[in-house]
């Protein structure tokens, strides 16, 4: 049988990061501008949760090839 190299294969966050950042920067721009007590702010909250839901969701993921299988 053939060594196989260890080898980790992890999910890139940097997507996730930079989509965050854009739904924390409107929440920020609707803060300002005095609409974040109407339901203007609702879908941006909801999806700033399901974000960190999905965040947390793959971070525990990860593809391992090995000899072991």
């Amino acid at each position: 049988m053939l060594i196989i190299e260890r080898q980790e294969f992890t999910i890139r966050k940097w997507p996730l990061y930079f989509t965050a950042a854009v739904f924390i920067f409107i929440l920020l721009y609707l803060n300002d501008t005095g609409k974040i007590k109407d339901i203007d702010s609702l879908p941006v909250l909801i999806g700033l949760t399901v974000l960190i839901l999905i965040y947390f969701l793959l971070s525990k993921n990860s593809l391992i090839f090995d000899n072991d299988g």
